[in-house]
């Protein structure tokens, strides 16, 4: 029993973490192809997005895998042997909070540049904004189906500190001078990191209205 229950919680990590990469990364292609169908600069260069993939992001990747098993989970039925890994929820999942993810920071990247920021700055702008959106989004994969308020943070301490590792990076990445020159980004306003934070919520926003959609819908 112990075993199975084990199982339980380790493929619900591996969904977990699924769901934040393919999330993520469609966001990030869908912005682009946006604009560049509507002939919009490119909103970020290919170091800033494997800065997003490989170091902002795979810390929390990582350290979402820690997350501590769900209560209730022996309560489930077994799963179908026919159902594939990408069931109709982590379909919906990925689609929904991908293409909101790109919504938000499309209209932020049109708002940027209509403001009069020179390409350069407001390319540094959106990758603050990606990173602040990431911290949101990690906290709706803790599970697919609670409520990302409702999960304590002491059940993944390793999230909150790579999640802490993360914001303290990215501030460096943002103020050294060597990795202003690498990633091309510069020094933001606090005002800015609020605007964005604020904006941020609304990935989280979306996830928890989805979440309670769904929980109706199957009850």
């Amino acid at each position: 029993v112990a075993g199975i229950e084990e199982g339980r919680f380790a493929y619900a990590n591996v969904r977990k973490v699924t769901l934040l990469l393919i999330s993520t990364g469609l966001a990030e292609l869908a912005l682009i192809g946006i604009c560049i169908a509507l002939g919009l600069p490119i909103p970020l260069l290919a170091v800033q997005i494997l800065w997003l993939n490989l170091v902002t992001n795979g810390i929390q990747d990582v350290a979402l895998a820690f997350e501590a098993g769900e209560k209730g989970v022996m309560k489930l039925p077994p799963r179908s042997p026919r159902e594939g890994f990408f069931n109709r929820k982590m379909i919906e999942q990925v689609l929904l909070s991908g293409l909101s993810m790109a919504a938000i920071t499309l209209i932020a990247w049109i708002w940027l540049l209509n403001a009069g920021w020179a390409v350069e700055s407001a390319r540094s702008a959106m990758l603050t904004l990606f990173v602040l959106i990431q911290f949101y989004h990690v906290l709706n994969c803790r599970s697919e189906v609670r409520s990302a308020l409702r999960i304590p943070l002491r059940n993944n301490p390793v999230l909150i500190s790579g999640m802490a590792l993360v914001f303290v990076v990215h501030v460096l990445a943002t103020q050294i001078p060597f990795m202003q020159s690498l990633l091309r980004t510069e020094s933001l306003p606090w005002q800015y990191w609020a605007i964005f934070g604020a904006a941020g919520v609304a990935i989280l926003v979306v996830m928890e209205i989805y979440k309670r959609y769904s929980r109706i819908r199957t009850a």
